[in-house]
C-alpha cells in the first residue's frame, strides 16, 4: 500500500520539484541582484550629472536665462555659482596662470543645472530644443560619458525586465495549462508539499545570495535584497511549486 504521509511525499517525487525550483529561483536571485545594481548605478549617475552653462552677458539677459531655467521642463534645480566660487574652483592647482584669467571680475556667470532622468537620457536633443537657441553667447558643458553610461544602464534594466516578464508569462501559461488539463492531484498533501518546496527554495536561494556576497566581501552601498521584492519572489516560487506538484511529468 502506498504511503501518503507528508515525509514520504517529500522524499518520493518532490526532490525533483525542489531541484527544478532551485534552478529557477537562482536565476531569479541573479535578476534581482543585477537590477538592484543597475538601478542604484543609474540613480547615482543622475544625482551626479550636471549641465554647466557659461553666460557672458549683461544682468538683464542673466535674469532672462534664470527665468527660462526656472520654468523649463526637465530642470530639477539650478544655481548660479558666485564669482568667488568660480575663482576658487579654477585656482585649485592653477599655478602659472595670470591673475587676469583667475580674477573673479572677468569671469562669466556660471550656472549648475540639475535635470531629471528623461533629460539625462536624451541630453543633446533637450539642449537643442531648449538651450542652444537661447543665445549664441551661451556655452554649454556636460559629461558625455555620464550620458552614455546612463543610456547603457537604462537599456540594461529594460532588457532584463522584458526577459523577466516573458519568463513570468511563460510560467503563468504553463500553470494555466497544468491546472486546466491535468487530472486532479491525489491528495492535498502533494499540493502542500509543492508549496513548501517553493518556500524552502526561496529562503535557501536568498541565504545563498547573502552568503555569496559575504564571501566576496562586497560592501555594497545599498540593500542587496529588497524585502518587498523578495516576498513577491518567494510567493511566486511557492505558487509554481504547487503547480509542479500536480504536473508529474519529470
Amino acid at each position: 500500500m502506498k504511503n501518503n504521509n507528508l515525509t514520504s511525499i517529500l522524499m518520493n517525487g518532490h526532490r525533483r520539484v525542489f531541484l527544478i525550483l532551485f534552478a529557477i529561483a537562482l536565476l531569479g536571485q541573479i535578476y534581482l541582484f543585477a537590477r538592484q545594481n543597475a538601478t542604484f548605478a543609474l540613480n547615482a549617475v543622475q544625482k551626479d550629472f550636471k549641465i554647466v552653462l557659461s553666460y557672458n552677458a549683461p544682468e538683464e539677459k542673466q535674469k532672462s536665462l534664470q527665468e527660462v531655467l526656472k520654468h523649463l521642463n526637465g530642470v530639477v534645480n539650478y544655481k548660479q555659482l558666485s564669482s568667488q566660487d568660480i575663482f576658487d574652483i579654477f585656482s585649485k592647482g592653477a599655478k602659472g596662470q595670470s591673475d587676469y584669467v583667475l580674477n573673479p571680475a572677468f569671469m562669466p556667470a556660471l550656472y549648475e543645472v540639475e535635470v531629471n532622468e528623461q533629460v539625462l537620457l536624451d541630453t543633446e536633443n533637450w539642449l537643442k530644443n531648449n538651450i542652444y537657441n537661447f543665445d549664441s553667447a551661451l556655452e554649454v558643458y556636460y559629461k558625455t560619458q555620464q550620458n552614455k553610461l546612463a543610456l547603457s544602464l537604462r537599456a540594461f534594466i529594460k532588457y532584463i525586465d522584458i526577459l523577466a516578464l516573458l519568463i513570468i508569462l511563460a510560467l503563468i501559461s504553463f500553470g494555466f495549462f497544468v491546472e486546466a488539463y491535468y487530472t486532479q492531484i491525489f491528495t492535498a498533501k502533494e499540493r502542500l508539499c509543492g508549496i513548501l518546496c517553493g518556500l524552502a527554495v526561496g529562503l535557501i536561494t536568498l541565504l545563498v545570495s547573502k552568503l555569496l556576497l559575504t564571501y566576496l566581501s562586497l560592501s555594497l552601498p545599498f540593500t542587496t535584497n529588497d524585502h518587498k521584492e523578495q516576498i513577491i519572489f518567494i510567493i511566486l516560487v511557492m505558487v509554481l511549486g504547487g503547480t509542479m506538484s500536480k504536473w508529474k511529468r519529470f
